[in-house]
């Protein structure tokens, strides 16, 4: 589904990004049209994710408190297009536009356990205890650290595409909380958060590791598939980690993209398969957790030559 993140300006714009705020999130609450608004909105920045109908499918909010700290509220996303990481562009999107203004934390409010899910796997974390605002609405104030290496990615309708793929072959990546966080010409990366994934020792389950790791170097192989218009089927071979120590804070996985650089050539005579060796780095912090080396069988679907072939590259 092609789709494109929009900063809604005009006045038509606006209008319907509204509307759409309220549908989503005032209307079930039985709260007034106009509700929807305050007065932080003129002074903040608005994302939008529209389709090629220009039919809006996500929306969010970042308001900048001062030279540390943000705020983004009103993240909405179509309930017919849920669970399809849109939520997550936008709320990428966001926080590379508080990275650009020097940001060095951002504070979300949940407002029920579904959100709260959400945001844990965005990579934030509860700061306080939860409470209940106007006695029945339940409120949890979250916050993340933001820092350089939290890079919007590139080929974002592709990302969007991987994560639909991940969560229907491997619904245990969305219920775990990986999430991808740069893509780049230098290389892909992965973040896991602890919560959710710490064992009784309060360190990182090591199936839990293994899993971003594996999934970090699928994640790499598929998308090069993708850039090149090539379809094959990706086959784990063989796979191995080696744990340096306790992974106890969120954890990133990083691989380079280096390793695919040829990729196009390994087809070019013609065979229909080939194979390639992904390696992946962990790290929490800055410190190296752990090491993922994957053996991939990848075999082609279709008979049509990457672009790079075709053009006598």
């Amino acid at each position: 589904m092609p789709y494109q993140i929009v900063t809604p300006e005009t006045d038509e714009q606006l209008a319907r990004y509204y509307q759409f705020r309220w549908e989503v999130l005032n209307k079930p609450l039985q709260l007034p049209l106009g509700s929807e608004r305050d007065a932080y909105d003129t002074h903040s920045q608005h994302r939008m994710v529209v389709d090629d109908r220009d039919t809006i499918l996500a929306i969010g909010r970042l308001f900048i408190t001062d030279s540390e700290e943000a705020l983004i509220r009103h993240i909405a996303v179509n309930p017919d297009y849920r669970k399809q990481g849109l939520g997550l562009i936008v709320m990428r999107s966001l926080e590379q536009a508080a990275l650009d203004e020097g940001v060095q934390r951002i504070v979300l409010t949940a407002r029920d356990q579904d959100s709260q899910e959400f945001f844990t796997q965005a990579g934030y974390l509860p700061d306080g205890e939860p409470y209940f605002y106007k006695r029945n609405l339940f409120q949890q104030q979250m916050v993340k650290r933001l820092d350089e290496r939290c890079q919007f990615i590139r080929h974002p309708e592709l990302c969007h595409k991987l994560y639909q793929e991940i969560y229907k072959r491997i619904p245990l990546s969305e219920k775990i909380g990986i999430k991808l966080t740069r893509y780049d010409d230098q290389l892909l990366e992965t973040r896991l958060s602890l919560g959710g994934n710490a064992n009784v020792y309060e360190s990182m389950f090591a199936g839990s590791s293994y899993c971003q790791a594996l999934l970090t170097a699928w994640s790499l192989l598929w998308l090069a598939l993708q850039e090149l218009n090539m379809d094959a089927e990706i086959v784990l071979i063989d796979a191995q980690i080696q744990h340096r120590r306790p992974i106890q804070g969120e954890c990133s996985a990083q691989a380079l993209l280096g390793q695919i650089k040829n990729m196009h050539r390994s087809f070019s005579s013609g065979h229909s398969r080939t194979r390639f060796k992904i390696a992946v780095a962990l790290y929490s912090g800055d410190r190296l957790v752990a090491e993922f080396e994957g053996f991939f069988l990848l075999r082609r679907l279709q008979c049509r030559r990457p672009k790079e072939v075709d053009q006598g590259r």
